[in-house]
């Protein structure tokens, strides 16, 4: 990634603490230059001030359920 490059945003919307540990730790070891955003519900993630290049999200949160996580 060269220097005028943009951090990388990953979203991670995951309400299970464990799991969004280990996916927030896997992904910033293999990408350490991404800026990882890590929520626990849908209502947060709406409130990002600039969109994702990629969303990893549990399909099943608390103020959501299946593919209208989406």
């Amino acid at each position: 990634m060269g220097p005028l490059a943009t951090k990388p945003m990953i979203l991670i919307a995951e309400d299970h603490p464990m799991i969004s540990i280990m996916l927030n730790d896997m992904i910033r070891e293999l990408i350490p230059e991404a800026n990882v955003v890590v929520v626990d519900s849908i209502e947060q993630a709406k409130s990002l001030t600039e969109p994702p290049q990629l969303v990893i999200t549990d399909l099943d949160l608390l103020d959501s359920k299946g593919f209208d996580t989406v």
